[in-house]
């Protein structure tokens, strides 16, 4: 099978796949929960850029996506390193050492306090209720000129579900019977497709 390394790649590919296998009931019960994990399914290798940008391009759209990479192009500017900013520990870490490099030299354990709080904030999830969103990284916003931007990244990546993970697939597939949705088929919308640079 061939490998997906881009959008594009997938769009060109798309309208065989669905005619081949859009009324296949059982990969589309993966594909609703993650796509990617059925184009694996089906054979298909895709690069780890292109999962992210895939991932990004259907959560949240070509606009969604657009805002997503600049957004993300920011955050590195910022920090001055890239890392993956869907791993909550890893941009936990980033933050602590780029708060803690830029606090003024106190005792080891108002240090440590710091960092351990920029932590639980990085960690906890952000919500939203009747309409009002909140995150509880708020708190510290001056700490860095990257906090307001990551702020906006994470209200974008709550704005939709994510794909689901190996665990709750396989979940998902012991439980299908379970589900109401039943003959599940896909098609193709030929307004969605980007031709290339668009």
């Amino acid at each position: 099978m061939a490998t997906i390394s881009s959008v594009h790649d997938l769009q060109m590919i798309m309208p065989r796949l669905l005619e081949k296998h859009g009324n296949d009931s059982e990969l589309a019960f993966i594909a609703l929960a993650n796509p990617l994990a059925a184009l694996e399914k089906l054979g298909y290798t895709i690069t780890e850029d292109a999962k992210f940008d895939l991932e990004n391009y259907a959560r949240f759209g070509k606009k969604g996506f657009e805002k997503y990479k600049e957004l993300q192009g920011k955050i590195f500017t910022l920090t001055g390193q890239n890392f993956n900013l869907k791993n909550d520990n890893e941009t936990a870490s980033v933050l602590e050492k780029l708060i803690n490099k830029g606090t003024k030299a106190g005792s080891a354990a108002k240090k440590t306090a710091l960092s351990l709080d920029i932590r639980s904030l990085v960690l906890s999830t952000p919500t939203s209720i009747n309409n009002k969103w909140t995150d509880s990284l708020k708190t510290i916003i001056d700490a860095h000129p990257v906090i307001p931007v990551l702020i906006e990244l994470r209200k974008l990546e709550n704005s939709a579900p994510k794909f689901a993970d190996a665990s709750t697939l396989q979940l998902i597939q012991q439980k299908k019977e379970q589900t109401p949705l039943r003959n599940i088929s896909f098609r193709l919308s030929r307004k969605n497709i980007d031709k290339p640079g668009n």
